[in-house]
């Protein structure tokens, strides 16, 4: 069997097969042969289309029948326990208190001292301490505590970053970076404190602009 050519001196179509790989189907069953044409046709006759918004409609459709409606998604893994201010006291001012209490200067009556960590057990306590640092930034971006507050999100972000580098200060076991990244760590509570927890403040770390507002509500409710 084989595909067959005018030129090899048959009267057959360039197109026709010999054998029932063309013939067969309906040879076996009636002797008759079915044009060789008839079934080129029957195989390149067009076919509805169904036009693309029938296939973009098919997913909405699904979502609405029983058992194909996308599940609702699960709450964040994360549950806080301490409220802010407990947050505070508990876990943040502990470890911003061993951070500056760490390197130092004192001058009394008694002369001049310098402080700073000595040894191993010394040096781990600042790095642990500027770790809680960091770490408290993460906990305060918690859906709960954040509220979608944007000043409240980027004083978080701010302590990340200060913790993150107050910690390589305190890696190089660097005296002086440990004092000065204690300075930064202090501008980010007062920037956040300033907003959310002025009672805090000493006078001299409450900016203007809230001095301002609470005379005028002194003003308005003697």
């Amino acid at each position: 069997m084989g595909w067959q050519s005018g030129d090899a001196g048959t009267d057959a179509s360039p197109l026709e097969c010999r054998g029932d790989f063309v013939h067969g189907l309906n040879t076996r069953d009636t002797g008759e042969r079915e044009p060789m044409a008839d079934r080129v046709r029957e195989s390149v006759a067009p076919r509805r289309v169904l036009p693309a918004r029938v296939f973009l409609a098919w997913p909405a459709a699904l979502s609405t029948l029983p058992g194909c409606a996308a599940d609702p998604p699960e709450p964040p893994p994360f549950a806080a326990v301490a409220d802010d201010r407990q947050l505070m006291l508990s876990v943040l001012e502990p470890a911003a208190e061993t951070y500056w209490d760490a390197v130092g200067v004192i001058m009394d009556e008694e002369g001049t001292r310098r402080i700073e960590p000595h040894g191993d057990e010394e040096w781990e306590a600042v790095v642990n301490a500027a770790y809680q640092l960091a770490e408290s930034g993460n906990l305060l971006l918690l859906e709960e505590r954040a509220q979608g507050r944007e000043h409240w999100t980027r004083m978080s972000r701010s302590m990340i970053e200060v913790g993150r580098r107050a910690v390589e200060a305190a890696v190089r076991r660097d005296p002086r970076a440990v004092f000065d990244m204690g300075a930064e760590i202090y501008f980010v509570c007062t920037g956040c404190h300033s907003v959310y927890a002025t009672g805090m403040l000493r006078p001299s770390d409450i900016p203007d602009s809230v001095i301002a507002v609470r005379e005028d509500q002194g003003r308005r409710h003697p």
